[in-house]
């Protein structure tokens, strides 16, 4: 039943649901229980069909840096499998703590609904230092640092800088 209503949902009808899902109104046995006959009687809801883009969150961040990633025309079908693909290249950017989409009916008639996708961020911060001081038996004493600047002019580009300085103590590890 789960397979069928996705398949059903892939198609833009995201509203889909099964009108029962008792066993006695789907299954029907005859022939001594030999043989069956499955109805799946389904309310489809109205076709989902892109129209258009609207973004909440964006503090640094470039609206084309999100738009780039959506990758989808006016007019093409919003499924299940859109909406995850579009959260998980948005959350591999990196630069994103929460992604949530969802889509806002815009204008509808009886067969399909203009939708708008919602999509709801959360900004990372965009940089990172780190100071690592240390010991380690064969270096003797270490300092490491490193600074990393990220989503840099909001286009998600980066840019990082990573160092690190010994000082011996004993000269026999100079031999």
């Amino acid at each position: 039943l789960r397979v069928s209503l996705e398949i059903i949902q892939e198609e833009g009808y995201l509203d889909a649901q099964f009108e029962t899902l008792s066993p006695k109104d789907i299954i029907k046995y005859f022939n001594g229980y030999t043989q069956c006959d499955l109805t799946l009687k389904v309310k489809l809801g109205k076709k989902f069909i892109y129209s258009g883009l609207l973004i909440n969150g964006l503090v640094e961040t470039k609206r084309e840096v999100v738009v780039r990633e959506v990758r989808l025309e006016k007019d093409d079908k919003i499924s299940l499998k859109t909406l995850s693909l579009i959260q998980n290249r948005l959350r591999s950017l990196g630069i994103f703590g929460t992604v949530n989409i969802k889509p806002l009916a815009l204008a509808s008639n009886e067969n399909y609904t203009d939708s708008a996708l919602l999509i709801t961020l959360t900004e990372k911060d965009s940089g990172v230092a780190e100071i690592a001081p240390g010991y380690r038996t064969d270096l003797g004493l270490k300092l490491s640092a490193s600074v990393r600047l990220n989503n840099i002019h909001g286009l998600n580009r980066s840019l990082g800088f990573k160092g690190q300085v010994n000082r011996r103590l004993f000269a026999k590890y100079l031999h």
